[in-house]
This record gives structure tokens, sequence and C-alpha cells, in this order.
């Protein structure tokens, strides 16, 4: 997969996904062990976004991003990465369970209509700002350039 094609698959995923893949093409087009780690995660995050409704494609995001998180935490933890690498990727965790809480509430029966929609627009966003502080810090990441995303943003 050449940068275009990933360009393409952010282009469809939403304007934080293209921004993100953006900002780091580059850094993709020279470095192909990041260019592996952003095509997996824009697929991880194509085959959450399969989800029927738009709860349904949300909830999936955030697990997939979740998952994402553990995994750097994991790493960084694993090559004893400076504190800072492990704390961040812990803070995304946290930022995670925090939408999937942000959703869980938005769904909650009493909200309907124009309150739900702008609830579930919010959690939509504050999804799209981690995924694109994910993208950016572990792509960076693997392409050696020490990019690092600024504190969360979630």
């Amino acid at each position: 997969m050449r940068v275009a094609q990933l360009l393409t698959l952010a282009r469809t995923l939403g304007p934080g996904a293209l921004k993100a893949v953006g900002r780091l093409a580059p850094l993709v087009a020279t470095h192909p062990e990041a260019l592996d780690q952003g095509r997996r995660l824009l697929d991880q995050l194509a085959q959450a976004r399969a989800g029927r409704s738009p709860e349904e494609r949300l909830r999936r995001t955030i697990a997939a991003l979740r998952e994402e998180a553990v995994r750097a935490r994991d790493r960084a933890e694993a090559a004893g990465a400076p504190g800072g690498e492990s704390e961040r990727a812990a803070e995304w965790v946290r930022s995670a369970d925090s939408l999937a809480t942000a959703l869980a509430l938005a769904l909650v029966g009493m909200r309907q209509g124009a309150d739900r929609r702008r609830d579930l627009a919010r959690v939509q966003a504050r999804t799209d700002a981690l995924f694109a502080e994910v993208f950016t810090a572990t792509v960076g990441d693997a392409g050696g350039s020490g990019a690092s995303a600024p504190g969360p943003t979630v």
C-alpha cells in the first residue's frame, strides 16, 4: 500500500483521520514500517466503522482505539521505554474508557432527538481526536521520527 492509498482510506474515515495521515505522509512515504503501522491502524478503524448504526460504529471504534492503546502501553512497558511513553498510552486507555462511558450515557433512554444527536456528535468528535493522537504518535514512533502527540485531548 502506498501513501496515496493510505490517504484514500483515511478520506473515507473522516476529516480527523485524513488530517492525521496527511500530517505524517512524508514520514510514512520513507519508512515502510510506519506505512505498515498506519495501514494496520486505518484498517482496524475501517472495520470498526462497519457497524450498522452510528452508535454501533462509535462503540466499535472506541473499542478498537482502546485495544491499540493497550498494545502501545504494553509495548512501552516491555521495551522499558521512558515513563512518559507508557503513561501516554495509559492516558489513551483512560480516554477510551471515558469515551465508552460518555457513549453509554448518550444512549440512556431519556435522551432523544436533538439532544441525543448532539451528544453522539460530541462523542464522535472526541473519538476522532483520540484516533488522531494515537495514529500520529504510534505511526510516528514506528517511523523512528521521535514524533510524539501532544498531551491528551479527550
